[in-house]
């Protein structure tokens, strides 16, 4: 007669027991800390709350303001882990050219982005909430006083909210298409890069809903 399939004999399921038992004590933290790992997410639409419209103090005065745009980055934790200490990156600056190709941005400055409102390079974000991180801001070429609808401005600038701010223009953008490369990381998870598009008209619009319309989209595209 023919032996019995090793699935029938006893010794083998105790063997297959013990080596699951083995392989579950030396690895179940790693797999349970990997199953709850935070989940970043990070988006952007251009408008409230994301975006907004505001005023900044002009330089040596205390009395007349500049009216400014900022645009901040949606940094969402899916997890079911705080993710710490936070960071982005900006990586890369690149300006697109009449041809569609790519060209990098040689002056730009790579560092962090700041958060927003608390002004820090890093920030933890618990499971399920969301902080908004400050990508950048447009200061106006009139005060508030000054009653215009629209206006385009060569000088007009998107300046990317670094946590440095060097002496040179690099982290100063003009009208152009551009890609930003971003890197999202933090102490207790992976880092991951997004691909943001930026499409500054140079144009300044007083209403809120053109600016953030005509004005300057931006959307991750990866």
């Amino acid at each position: 007669m023919p032996g019995n399939p090793w699935y029938a004999i006893p010794d083998w399921w105790a063997v297959v027991g013990t080596l699951l038992t083995l392989i579950y004590a030396i690895f179940h933290e790693e797999l349970w800390t990997w199953w709850r790992r935070p989940k970043i997410k990070i988006s952007i639409q251009v408008k409230h709350p994301d975006c907004v419209k505001t005023t900044l103090p002009k330089q040596n005065s205390s009395e007349f303001y500049s009216e400014c745009y900022r645009f901040r980055l949606r940094v969402q934790n899916f997890g079911e882990t705080t993710a710490e200490a936070v960071e982005v990156y900006a990586e890369r600056l690149q300006h697109q050219l009449d041809d569609g190709s790519l060209e990098d941005v040689e002056r730009f400055p790579p560092m962090n982005l700041l958060w927003a409102h608390v002004r820090r390079s890093t920030q933890s974000i618990s499971p399920g909430l969301c902080r908004h991180c400050d990508l950048g801001f447009i200061v106006g070429p009139n005060t508030v006083a000054d009653a215009i609808d629209i206006h385009f401005d060569h000088t007009l600038r998107l300046s990317l909210d670094l946590e440095v701010q060097p002496e040179h223009s690099g982290f100063r953008i003009a009208a152009g298409s551009y890609q930003l490369t971003v890197v999202v990381g933090a102490t207790n998870m992976r880092p991951q890069r997004k691909v943001i598009n930026l499409k500054f008209s140079g144009e300044w619009h007083t209403d809120e809903n053109e600016m953030f319309s005509q004005g300057i989209p931006i959307e991750v595209i990866a």
